[in-house]
């Protein structure tokens, strides 16, 4: 293979090198077993390697991935043919002892020598291929192109820049407020993390956050913002301020098997209960039906804190994977609320997301509240509690303590 990228002869016309990787394969091996997880492997082999010419190749480099080498394309038309073809074979559901599995798979290409003339660099253009299908959240084939190579600079540098920031303790916790929609008291405050703009100019928290899990950093970073969370719910139980401080959870946190004893400790540290704290889990953490997650959740609840599944509506989590959770609340995306006044559907969603909360005993709480309107619709639908810019933005802990503690 090395011998063939290498040559200097382009006459033989063009080479494709391709990750394959399969969509929530992990879903099907946890809902289904690794057995029957190993023969969906075996039979997505064989129907690739059938889609496939006799020069091509096909490997399994362990886990759900696998490589491709596509052979002697006479031009680009050729390549992308070969690649429709195969996505083509996961149209048909894979039979799976006497079941039919449906799986899909992402797929990042390059192509000799138009990409790259080694082995080294083929390898690397087709990874960041890989990687923009799985960011972009969908399936299909994704093509190399040049500026995926600086996106990748882009990411390392925002994780140095953020690495930095935690050594030197350049980051920032800021409270939001949450309010009872009915009655104008402060009912909470949701803790986010930000970053000095000339630390890390011009980038999403949300974007830092997800650079931050890619990296693995968030395990770091989580710890910091529980760490500053706890004392500064400390800090407002002690000038007579008594509200639940909710901190955002990632899954890589979740993994870990000493968190919830981490946490128990850190609020023990500083003389609270579990019961200052909540913690905002997503919906897609729910979907991965981790059993290591679940018993990290039990446990959170078992210890008293309160759990919130947060952006909910966005997601596929249904009425029977709501009652697997011990869940306290639910956060509707201010996606939904943001378009309250003028999109009848947004309304009646909920609406029906209050009605489904009231009816399991969940709280709610609608984020993005913006404008005097949304916050009256909401308050008619009976959501009793709401944060956003209209009701008060995030401010650092002395300037939140100056504004809403007790005089």
């Amino acid at each position: 293979m090395s011998g063939r990228l290498l040559a200097d002869d382009e006459d033989s016309g063009r080479v494709a090198v391709a990750f394959l990787d399969l969509d929530d394969f992990k879903a099907i091996n946890d809902s289904q077993g690794h057995h029957a997880g190993d023969l969906l492997l075996t039979a997505v082999a064989q129907r690739l390697r059938q889609r496939v010419r006799s020069a091509d190749a096909v490997a399994r480099l362990g886990g759900d991935e696998f490589m491709l080498y596509i052979d002697h394309c006479a031009s680009m038309d050729d390549v992308r043919h070969a690649f429709a073809r195969i996505v083509d074979a996961f149209r048909e559901p894979f039979e799976v002892d006497g079941h039919g599995i449906t799986v899909a798979a992402s797929i990042g290409v390059t192509v000799f020598p138009d990409d790259g003339r080694t082995v080294e660099r083929l390898i690397r253009n087709a990874d960041l291929a890989m990687y923009r299908v799985k960011t972009d959240g969908r399936t299909g084939v994704q093509f190399f192109d040049s500026s995926l190579e600086q996106e990748a600079d882009d990411r390392q540098s925002v994780q140095a820049q953020l690495q930095r920031a935690l050594t030197l303790g350049e980051l920032a916790l800021f409270l939001q407020p949450q309010f009872d929609l009915a009655t104008g008291r402060i009912a909470g405050a949701e803790c986010l993390l930000r970053t000095p703009h000339s630390v890390l100019p011009a980038v999403p928290v949300a974007r830092l956050i997800a650079l931050a899990e890619e990296s693995g950093m968030i395990v770091p970073v989580g710890e910091w913002v529980i760490a500053n969370s706890v004392r500064a719910a400390a800090r407002l139980a002690k000038v007579g301020l008594d509200v639940p401080l909710a901190i955002n959870l990632s899954s890589l946190q979740l993994h870990r098997q000493d968190f919830c004893q981490l946490l128990i400790d850190h609020v023990r540290q500083q003389g609270l209960k579990a019961r200052a704290l909540k913690l905002e889990i997503t919906e897609g953490v729910l979907l991965e039906h981790s059993q290591r997650v679940r018993d990290t959740l039990n446990g959170l609840h078992g210890a008293g804190f309160a759990l919130c599944l947060d952006d909910f509506g966005t997601g596929y989590s249904s009425l029977s994977t709501l009652q697997q959770y011990p869940l306290h609340e639910l956060k509707i995306d201010g996606r939904f609320v943001r378009n309250l006044e003028d999109a009848p559907n947004d309304r009646a969603i909920v609406e029906g997301i209050v009605r489904l909360a009231e009816s399991l005993h969940i709280e709610v709480v609608a984020e993005g509240v913006e404008t005097q309107g949304q916050h009256d619709i909401l308050r008619a639908t009976t959501c009793r509690l709401g944060q956003g810019y209209h009701l008060g933005r995030p401010a650092p802990l002395d300037e939140f303590v100056e504004r809403f503690a007790p005089h």
